[in-house]
């Protein structure tokens, strides 16, 4: 039994590769090999390797990535085994405490915000208290659908100081949400100062 845990572990663990980056928005986190970060630095290098991906959609990079990117606020991290992507944004914010009595204030907001960003009406499922990804407090999760068409949002507000909030947020277009999901809460359980 003990040969068997073993090499599961062993198998686990160098299967998942991931190397550390230090984002604009004031934290350090860990992403998988299989994803590439795209920042306002190198949209130009990146633009010629997601070319080559199956399902690359020009007309998406163009009318979402590249005027984010070019805000220089926006990173993105673009998984090279489907389309679903990551992205990180953050706002000057003073700290306030994330608890369950904003919920019913924030959370029609929240939705709103997503709905005049794509000029298209979504459904929320869930919006609620969670405590990824843990450095400051809680934090805000929502989880949305249709925003854009046959996509699933995930999204965390937190606070990385007491000035930032940082929104990050999967937006899922495969049927394999749940292992995209899981990467991204890993990503963001890695983060730290």
């Amino acid at each position: 039994m003990k040969t068997f845990l073993t090499l599961f572990v062993l198998l686990f663990s160098s299967s998942v590769v991931a190397k550390e980056y230090k984002s604009i928005h004031g934290f350090k986190t860990s992403i998988p090999d299989h994803y590439i970060l795209v920042t306002s630095n190198n949209f130009d290098e990146v633009i010629d390797i997601i070319k080559n991906f199956i399902d690359f959609d020009i007309d998406y990079w163009n009318e979402t990535v590249i005027p984010g990117l070019t805000n220089q606020n926006v990173e993105f991290l673009f998984n090279t085994d489907n389309s679903n992507n990551i992205n990180f944004v953050s706002v000057k914010k003073p700290y306030i405490e994330i608890n369950k009595d904003i919920l019913p204030i924030l959370c029609p907001l929240i939705k709103k915000g997503l709905s005049d960003l794509v000029k298209r009406d979504g459904i929320q499922i869930d919006c609620n208290i969670s405590s990824i990804p843990g450095n400051m407090g809680k934090s805000i999760y929502a989880e949305h659908y249709g925003f854009l068409p046959g996509a699933t949002t995930f999204q965390y507000m937190f606070y990385t100081d007491y000035e930032n909030l940082v929104y990050a947020t999967l937006t899922c277009f495969s049927e394999d949400c749940v292992v995209s999901k899981l990467v991204f809460e890993d990503i963001l359980f890695s983060m730290n100062e």
